[in-house]
């Protein structure tokens, strides 16, 4: 049988780590065994402040509270579900990834000011209704790909060059919906 549950993140910790989360709302507890379906990941614990450490896939849902930050630090972020109205804070190094199989819309993507930013952006969302939407500013400064699903850009999406490279759109086999 399946895990399943709700899981909280300890006040200390790598985040991409299952030790660092727990079964009780102070993070102490039985660990989760992955970050897989099934699963809630309420980040807790940390002063609304969340930096990553490694990168960090989560097929779960990931609960990110309102007035928290989750720092993607340069590491590459994966998921399937977010929740709650607390934002993303990426930068020239980091990457996002929207995934699923089961459709669906994903729902806004929120950076915190200053935040939007990202090396790459890759929306993977497959089913009935796959998509997801950019719901403040993001410049990406690599590479943009859609391969499964809709992406609203709500015109807040940038392609941004730089010294180091310049931003492209990798072959479109999803949508990209907006300017």
């Amino acid at each position: 049988c399946s895990e399943t549950g709700s899981f909280y993140s300890k006040p200390t910790g790598d985040l991409h780590n299952v030790l660092s989360w727990g079964a009780n709302p102070d993070g102490s507890g039985v660990n989760p065994a992955d970050f897989g379906a099934g699963k809630t990941f309420n980040l807790a614990n940390r002063a609304g402040n969340y930096a990553m450490t490694g990168n960090w896939t989560v097929i779960g849902t990931l609960v990110n509270p309102s007035g928290s930050q989750l720092q993607i630090n340069g590491y590459t972020l994966s998921l399937t579900t977010l929740a709650g109205t607390g934002t993303l804070t990426g930068s020239i190094t980091s990457s996002l990834v929207i995934a699923g199989t089961g459709g669906g819309n994903f729902g806004n993507i929120n950076f915190s000011s200053g935040g939007g930013i990202l090396k790459s952006f890759t929306l993977n969302r497959s089913g009935s209704g796959g998509a997801a939407t950019i719901g403040t500013a993001l410049s990406v400064y690599d590479v943009l790909t859609i391969t499964s699903g809709t992406l609203n850009t709500g015109a807040k999406l940038t392609l941004k060059s730089a010294a180091t490279g310049t931003a492209r759109v990798a072959p479109v086999t999803g949508t990209i919906s907006g300017n």
